[in-house]
Parts: structure tokens; C-alpha cells; sequence
């Protein structure tokens, strides 16, 4: 069975509309849609990513939706999306979007455009692959999956925050 990664959704985030909350990235090592970076130095017109040790990006959890995923075979499989609210973001933390091309990797050579399942959590922004990042404000609005937390399940009301050295959320 493939990895699960995060899917991020762009419910209603300001970086739509405002180039500047936009970056392009060279992430160090396959990082998640979703998943909280900083910017390290600039080579060319794009970033490099470092995992943060910073735990001030901070979310709230205002709904829990269900979300289907086709399954192997027939019919879906739905899991909880968790809609959040970002509260603040003083250090300027960026989050990454979902890969925008889907690369496959065989014998260690990645190859573009490969579609071998319409399941988007089998994705992830890969190492040394130009990626986008946005920095989120307070106000946006995004869904993620468990899989973008360290505890699993977030309820109505909860703060989901970065976690130090870990590309997803905690959740208190």
C-alpha cells in the first residue's frame, strides 16, 4: 500500500490574491501539501525549505467535514477533512500547496505526470522538485487531513499549531 500524505485545501486563503504570500521552493526532502516550512536561502528565483522549529503558526478548528477518496476497487473511502481558521502567524511560517505535477518515482528516476491512482494522498512535494509554498494570514481558511497532524483527530474548537522540527500540526 502507498504512503498517505496530507491534502491541503485551499478554502479561502488571501495568497489567491496576493502574489506576495506566494513563494516557490526546492524542498530539501519530500514535504506534504500542507506541511509548515521556512524559507532558507534563495538560489535563483526559488527558496530552499528547512523544517522550523517555531510553534506560532496556530489554526482553529471550525468544522469537520467528511471527505471520499476512490478506493482500490469499488465505491470510496471517506475520512474526516478538518476545516481550520488561521489565527496568527507572527514569524511569517509558509505552508506548502499540494504538488501541482504528480511524479512517480521508478528505479530512483522521477518521472512527470504520472497518474497511477486518483487517490491525491499517494502525492508529495519531493525533494530537489520546484514546489509553491504560501504564507498563511490571519482569517484563511484550509482543510487538512489526519494525516497532517502528529495526534490524529482534531475536534470543533481545537488549536491545531506547527510543530517544532516536524512538518505538521499539534493539536491542544
Amino acid at each position: 500500500m502507498a504512503n498517505k500524505y496530507n491534502v491541503l485545501y485551499e478554502m479561502d486563503i488571501r495568497a489567491k490574491d496576493v502574489n506576495s504570500l506566494n513563494v516557490s521552493v526546492i524542498p530539501q526532502e519530500n514535504i506534504q501539501g500542507g506541511g509548515v516550512i521556512e524559507l532558507d536561502e534563495m538560489i535563483g528565483d526559488s527558496y530552499k525549505t528547512k523544517q522550523t522549529d517555531k510553534t506560532t503558526l496556530k489554526f482553529s478548528c471550525i468544522r469537520v467535514d467528511k471527505q471520499a477518496f476512490p478506493k482500490a476497487g469499488i465505491g470510496d473511502e471517506y475520512v474526516d477533512k478538518y476545516v481550520l481558521r488561521c489565527i496568527e502567524n507572527p514569524d511569517g511560517l509558509y505552508m506548502m500547496y499540494n504538488p501541482s505535477v504528480h511524479y512517480i518515482e521508478i528505479d530512483g528516476q522521477k518521472y512527470a505526470g504520472g497518474n497511477i491512482t486518483k487517490d491525491e494522498r499517494v502525492y508529495c512535494n519531493l525533494k530537489d522538485i520546484a514546489a509553491d509554498a504560501f504564507m498563511p494570514q490571519p482569517g484563511d481558511v484550509i482543510g487538512i487531513l489526519s494525516e497532517g497532524t502528529v495526534s490524529g483527530s482534531v475536534t470543533v474548537g481545537q488549536t491545531a499549531t506547527s510543530t517544532a522540527n516536524d512538518y505538521k500540526f499539534t493539536i491542544s
